[in-house]
């Protein structure tokens, strides 16, 4: 299950970078009205195997 598919969650901006072979760093910016902590993210995340380390931001949104 993706973020996007959950609520009104939109990915507004996405990095990915390699850090090594098979290994991938992610910097993923969530856009919505009811945020979870950054942790429920990376849990949608855990089952991408290849990303070592992932940033997740989520900006505040008034609608």
């Amino acid at each position: 299950m993706t973020g996007e598919s959950q609520a009104d969650n939109r990915v507004s901006d996405l990095h990915l970078w390699q850090v090594g072979t098979g290994h991938w760093a992610a910097i993923v910016a969530l856009v919505t009205p009811t945020p979870a902590p950054p942790q429920h993210y990376r849990t949608l995340l855990a089952g991408v195997h290849e990303l070592g380390h992932v940033t997740i931001e989520i900006p505040g949104c008034r609608e």
